[in-house]
């Protein structure tokens, strides 16, 4: 299990992300379309929860052993541009 802070900030990410998609649809509702702003977003917090889904079915967040979380070796990677 991950640590309080991160935890809520990692449900607060969902939470915004979640009113945001409602925004964006009550939004088009009214308009009738989408802006290419709006799907750009949409696409985004989407991505945000189709991820976090995957890492809570897999349980990417799962204490390994004390005080080791898996998601700190995740940090530890390194990213090629």
């Amino acid at each position: 299990m991950l640590d309080e802070n991160r935890v809520r900030w990692i449900e607060d990410i969902k939470f915004v992300a979640t009113s945001t998609l409602g925004r964006i649809n009550q939004k088009a509702k009214n308009l009738g379309h989408y802006g290419e702003e709006d799907e750009a977003m949409t696409n985004l917090c989407m991505g945000y929860l189709y991820l976090l889904g995957l890492c809570e079915k897999n349980e990417i967040f799962i204490q390994e052993e004390p005080n080791r979380y898996l998601i700190k070796d995740i940090y530890k990677k390194e990213t090629i541009h």
